[in-house]
């Protein structure tokens, strides 16, 4: 039992490091829905949700594939040399400067636009530094897990912005909803500092031992990163998208209890989020020396270990929806219903989701990226018409029911092209096609 104790330790971690950055979310929705009601979360919502999905848009799958190229660098043995390090920094904003420029151009009128009310002066400005800070985090961590720092890694990507935006409701006063955007825009620069500042101790104290080694040529892990890429924007598009349908549709309130129903439904990501950082650097390690084998094994350790951690705290939510969205305010229980049917969606495909991971650090991320985009067009043009006619619980059951199709799918791949059965860890002998 101990045994296998320390063998989960650093994805357990993880887990638990990701689930401090979302009780701090939780705190964050809370406040806000107390202060401000549903039109204050929704208007946070968009924001963030905004920042999130443009972040990515930025350096998502880069972060992936820096991780796949670093993993290849042993930590005991080498170190990252300084020049990768700042190369992936500086391509990282260079990145985010795209959606930056675009928002300061267009993202004024695309808000307004959006939702038909005025908005906060503050928002834009709010939405752009946090945006960058997401940015910086995502690959930051991404360095600091390549050297198997995985418990920083995740801090930093995970929990560092939600814990100083929780630090300001708590020692701040934030009388208005431009006060909130304010501070949400300082401690997004405090939390590029720190972790900026976390690499940099991490780098300094690696100088004292190893010979330093680069990782691949840039161009090569972009070139990794491309289908993984489209595959981390497609994933996060869900969020974002059914969040803007809701708005424009159905209006800012009804956005901010969607925006509550998914805050604690998709909390539960936060397993795959924080396995997938631990899985996705020994999945690299085992496939970059072909043991196909022990590949299977951890896609079914992380697939056990998903189910085991997932069910129970889903099983009770489940019987206690309307207290839960109580807390937030007695307007949020009116989307008791739509927070179980998308517990139930949470529950599959979180415990599907190790397959989906398998194929995009196994080298088939192309095919990930197919069967993502798929799934992803089928949203776009459903959760329009399920908000028409079902309303808030149409669009959480439209994204639920892709969701977890998508890593089916992705689970059936994993069987036919690599021999790899993820629910049984079972390993069927056969050529792999070189990718």
């Amino acid at each position: 039992m101990l045994a296998r104790l320390r063998h989960h330790f650093p994805a357990l971690a993880s887990v638990a490091i990701r689930g401090v950055g979302v009780a701090l979310g939780f705190v964050l929705v809370i406040a806000i829905g107390r202060i401000w009601g549903p039109a204050g979360n929704g208007i946070y919502g968009l924001v963030s949700q905004t920042a999130m999905l443009l972040a990515i848009v930025s350096v998502g799958g880069l972060d992936l594939a820096a991780v796949r190229s670093l993993s290849q660098i042993n930590p005991l043995h080498h170190r990252i040399a300084g020049g990768t390090i700042l190369r992936l920094i500086g391509v990282t904003l260079g990145l985010a400067a795209i959606p930056v420029a675009v928002m300061l151009i267009f993202g004024d009128q695309a808000i307004r636009w959006l939702t038909g009310e005025s908005v906060p002066a503050f928002a834009l400005a709010a939405l752009v530094v946090l945006l960058v800070a997401r940015a910086l985090v995502r690959i930051i961590s991404a360095i600091l897990r390549a050297q198997h720092f995985f418990l920083l890694g995740q801090f930093v990507d995970a929990a560092l912005i939600p814990a100083l935006f929780c630090a300001v409701l708590v020692t701040a006063a934030a009388v208005s909803i431009d006060d909130l955007l304010r501070w949400i825009a300082i401690m997004s620069l405090a939390a590029i500092i720190i972790g900026l500042g976390a690499l940099g101790g991490v780098s300094f104290f690696a100088q004292r031992s190893g010979k330093a080694r680069r990782a691949p040529a840039l161009r090569a892990m972009m070139a990794t990163a491309l289908p993984l890429w489209g595959v981390t924007i497609a994933l996060n598009l869900a969020d974002w998208y059914g969040l803007m349908v809701v708005t424009a549709q159905l209006g800012l309130t009804e956005a901010g209890i969607y925006r509550v129903v998914m805050q604690f439904s998709t909390a539960f990501s936060i397993l795959s989020t924080g396995l997938f950082g631990v899985y996705s650097v020994r999945i690299g390690a085992a496939q970059s020396a072909q043991d196909w084998p022990h590949v299977a094994r951890l896609v079914h350790s992380a697939t056990r270990l998903s189910a085991a951690l997932v069910i129970p705290p889903v099983a009770i939510l489940l019987l206690l929806a309307d207290n839960v969205l109580g807390l937030v305010g007695p307007a949020f229980v009116a989307g008791a219903s739509a927070l179980q049917i998308a517990l139930v969606g949470q529950v599959l495909y979180v415990i599907l989701g190790p397959a989906g991971l398998t194929l995009a650090m196994t080298g088939y991320a192309r095919i990930n990226l197919v069967i993502t985009l798929t799934s992803t067009a089928a949203l776009i043009i459903c959760a329009p018409l399920a908000a028409s006619h079902f309303g808030m619980i149409g669009v959480v059951g439209a994204i639920s029911v892709l969701l977890v199709a998508r890593n089916l799918v992705s689970l059936v791949f994993v069987r036919s092209k690599l021999g790899i059965n993820a629910l049984t860890g079972n390993y069927s002998a056969r050529q792999i096609a070189p990718q």
